[in-house]
């Protein structure tokens, strides 16, 4: 179930049970907050969000007294989804019964907020400098590039984000896949290897 319908269904509670509507309004609160698009995955991020809300007024536990007839009620005549969501949300309440309502409340919501995108994932720089270090020392004598060139085409800790900042490091162009990086880089060794046995040519009828 969405997070906006929830937090809807919630509310329409809340107006239906003034006396206990502080809980069913706040919880509301909750997941009208959360970035998340449903009630399942809101409540997978707080499961490890690793909360720690103060005992403070009333409680969680206190709260789930006024949800438990609401809840058995959606379960008996109430949508699949909704009597399916507020399980989870009454399990993942049961575990934070000492704490206040509006201290678990509040710390959820900012753990909500909390940006959850990675760190872009980066190149293992010794690996790259290493490999980049033996191409560019054996350039143009092709016995040592060989093997150079089997070296990183073999090494396992050359993964995708190293071969392509190594062949944009050694050609100074981009490689979209693998087998196009080692290709680009391949390609600089022949041209330069071409271009030496072009002169040598060149060199040798000069000299005739």
């Amino acid at each position: 179930m969405k997070t906006n319908e929830f937090a809807d269904a919630l509310s329409k509670c809340a107006a239906l049970a003034p006396a206990g509507a502080t809980p069913l309004i706040q919880l509301a609160e909750l997941f009208a907050s959360s970035p998340s698009p449903t009630v399942s995955a809101t409540v997978t991020r707080l499961a490890k969000a690793m909360l720690t809300p103060a005992t403070v007024g009333p409680t969680v536990g206190e709260a789930l007294t006024v949800i438990a007839p609401m809840h058995e009620f959606v379960r008996l005549y109430g949508k699949p989804s909704l009597a399916k969501d507020l399980d989870s949300v009454t399990v993942l309440l049961q575990r934070f019964s000492p704490a206040g309502m509006r201290t678990f409340v509040d710390e959820a919501i900012a753990a909500l907020r909390k940006p959850t995108t990675r760190p872009k994932p980066m190149p293992k720089e010794d690996v790259v400098q290493r490999h980049l270090r033996q191409l560019q020392q054996t350039l143009g004598n092709d016995p040592a590039f060989r093997v150079a060139y089997d070296e990183l085409d073999h090494d396992p800790e050359v993964g995708a984000l190293e071969i392509a900042d190594l062949a944009k490091r050694f050609t100074e162009q981009t490689a979209k896949s693998r087998p196009a990086a080692l290709k680009k880089i391949w390609a600089r060794h022949h041209k330069l290897m071409s271009f030496k046995a072009k002169s040598e040519s060149r060199d040798g009828r000069s000299a005739a």
